[in-house]
């Protein structure tokens, strides 16, 4: 096994939020979650306000306020992130494609469209993959390309590559690279991947 670390990644995803909403797309098992979670670690130690949410956790809400429910937050949502004190300000909503219901899918959308328009010093940060972000119009509406940039995806975001490593000896060879998939156990780091 070879650890890898993804410092650059990191730095980049840090850089770009300061300036904006964005998705963080990959294929399964790239590492989205993985970063999301290092991302808002720094950020917290940084003093910055984060509240990471795992999509998946809310798979069955069909509103907001089931969804204000579910996370306990009695005031409402926008209420509590408003009571946030950081210098930099961050909603992390990991794992997108998990809601599989539509109706569930349309309470992330009213929430990002909230924090955008009622809470503008909060940057929204969502994982989702690559195909699912391709295929959401909604999503690619609620993260607005930057001028300028060119991509397959019609939203702000970056791209989280899978990982990659090099057969024994491939340098002297030439061999080619294979793709490395991550295998967690409960009570493991999850930070290392198995590469097949």
């Amino acid at each position: 096994m070879i650890e890898l670390k993804r410092t650059e990644l990191l730095a980049e995803l840090e850089q770009r939020s300061l300036y904006g909403s964005l998705l963080v797309v990959g294929g399964p098992g790239a590492g989205k979650s993985w970063l999301l979670r290092r991302f808002a670690e720094q950020r917290r130690a940084a003093g910055d306000a984060v509240l990471l949410l795992l999509a998946d956790d809310h798979n069955y809400v069909e509103s907001l306020s089931q969804l204000e429910e579910s996370l306990k937050t009695p005031a409402g949502i926008i209420p509590t992130l408003k009571a946030y004190a950081g210098t930099h300000k961050f909603l992390i909503l990991d794992a997108l494609d998990a809601l599989r219901a539509e109706a569930s899918q349309r309470v992330f959308r009213q929430l990002i469209r909230q924090v955008h328009r009622d809470l503008p010093e909060w940057k929204v940060v969502a994982s989702i993959r690559s195909f699912d972000a391709k295929e959401s119009v909604e999503l690619q509406q609620l993260f607005p390309i930057s001028s300028g940039e060119s991509t397959n995806i019609n939203a702000r975001h970056i791209v989280v590559p899978v990982l990659m490593t090099r057969r024994w000896g491939s340098e002297a060879t030439g061999s080619k690279t294979r793709p490395c998939s991550r295998f967690g156990f409960p009570g493991s780091p999850g930070d290392t991947p198995q590469c097949l």
